[in-house]
């Protein structure tokens, strides 16, 4: 929202900062006022919500919808029903629903997009056949074009698809990337560890000075990858794509995925976002990282707020690790007294203390 007020946060930082101890709802009402301020209608997009587990965030959210004036129009985007009051918005018609049928392509549809947009000339019947055997998935539909945009012969690519015991998108991944250079088959398979990705984030993955332009280059032909933020440069993948990238990858190159996986940790790091840092940090196993970011930034987060964020990284960390860490020990104790969980803060204090004096 604060491309259209920016002064949106600031008012309720201010008075966070002037007052102790508000509640919940009193800082949503502050937030409900500045919304109420401004003076045209707007779209608030929630994208991946299904992600969100936290009921605080839920509860948040449910809220909003509940106060916010009538100009803010949200649109939230999942693969399962939010855990908001949707009932309720349907019997008072305030809620309108996009479901399963009118996310998969028609024959027509399919048919803009093989032989107007991609230029293939794909007989009728052959269309409606790829429509059947990739479940009209637009997905599917893409990557299944893009298999016949690379020469594959389309009786024999839509007899394979049927024959297969593969997925459609998996069958038509594989299919692609037989005939991709090799290098560039594994440079878009080392990819597959970031779920975002900017041009030097991509180069410091790979090591390969013209990541940038690869990925710019794929994305231009419609694979892999979306362009998210077009001024900073930041893609995001096909996230079915990448979930079945990212398996083989781990399947077949475990040692390889955790060194990918820090570089993108060292990144982030020097980005200073530590949040993607940190979980790059956990994925590569190196936890010894991980608990140093925890260790530096711990105070400075909880001063913000970030409470659970710091919960989180500690959760993440194995026990093992807090035996050699005295300060990783000093951020868990910070963490119960701030919860009230005192009868939990004299064991890692004692442990820190211990480790203090073995060193």
């Amino acid at each position: 929202m604060q491309h259209i007020d920016p002064h949106i946060d600031v008012r309720v930082l201010d008075r966070l900062h002037a007052q102790e101890n508000l509640s919940a709802e009193t800082i949503l009402k502050t937030l409900i006022q500045d919304i109420s301020r401004i003076g045209k209608e707007f779209i608030l997009f929630l994208d991946d919500y299904h992600k969100i587990n936290a009921p605080p965030v839920h509860n948040i959210v449910a809220f909003v919808l509940e106060h916010a004036p009538s100009r803010l129009h949200m649109m939230i985007a999942g693969h399962t029903d939010p855990p908001l009051p949707l009932a309720r918005l349907r019997s008072t018609n305030q809620l309108k629903e996009i479901r399963d049928p009118y996310f998969r392509f028609t024959v027509d549809e399919a048919t803009t997009l093989l032989n107007s947009l991609m230029k293939l000339k794909l007989p009728y019947g052959t269309i409606t056949a790829l429509v059947q055997r990739t479940r009209a998935l637009p997905l599917n539909v893409n990557y299944a074009g893009h298999c016949l945009w690379q020469g594959m012969p389309g009786e024999a690519f839509i007899e394979g698809l049927e024959q297969t015991e593969e997925e459609p998108l998996e069958f038509c991944l594989n299919r692609m990337l037989e005939r991709l250079p090799s290098e560039m088959g594994e440079f878009v398979r080392q990819l597959s560890v970031s779920e975002y990705l900017a041009p030097q984030l991509a180069q410091a993955i790979t090591s390969r000075k013209e990541a940038g332009e690869l990925v710019a280059a794929l994305h231009r032909q419609g694979l892999f990858f979306d362009l998210i933020e077009p001024d900073a440069l930041w893609y995001r993948w096909h996230s079915p794509v990448r979930k079945l990238l990212y398996s083989g990858l781990k399947a077949q190159a475990a040692r390889q995925v955790r060194e990918l996986h820090l570089r993108a940790c060292l990144w982030y790091v020097q980005e200073g976002e530590l949040t993607e840092a940190f979980r790059h940090a956990v994925e590569a196993e190196d936890y010894e990282l991980a608990a140093q970011l925890i260790e530096k930034n711990a105070q400075a987060l909880l001063e913000s707020g970030y409470l659970v964020t710091v919960q989180r990284w500690l959760r993440s960390i194995p026990e093992s690790v807090f035996a050699s860490r005295p300060m990783l020990c000093i951020c868990q104790a910070w963490v119960y007294i701030i919860t009230r969980e005192y009868d939990r803060v004299e064991p890692y204090l004692a442990q820190a203390l211990e480790s203090r004096q073995g060193s």
